[in-house]
C-alpha cells in the first residue's frame, strides 16, 4: 500500500490537491514529505492532533 500511495503523489499533475487520511503514522510522514517537495502542489497544508503536529514539528 506505502508504495501505490506514494507513486500516486509522484504521479499526480502539476496544480493536484491532496487529501491524506490514514492510520499509519509511517506513512503518514512519507506522504506528508513527498507532498511538501513538490513544488507545483497546489496547496499544501497539514492539520492533525496536537501531539502529531509536534512530533513532525520535531523532525
Amino acid at each position: 500500500m506505502q508504495v501505490e500511495a506514494t507513486a500516486i503523489v509522484d504521479e499526480a499533475p502539476a496544480g493536484a490537491y491532496f487529501i491524506m487520511m490514514t492510520h499509519d503514522h509511517s506513512l503518514d510522514f512519507s506522504l506528508t514529505q513527498r507532498i511538501m517537495r513538490r513544488e507545483l502542489a497546489a496547496s499544501k497544508s497539514l492539520c492533525g492532533v496536537a501531539t502529531n503536529s509536534t512530533s513532525c514539528s520535531a523532525r
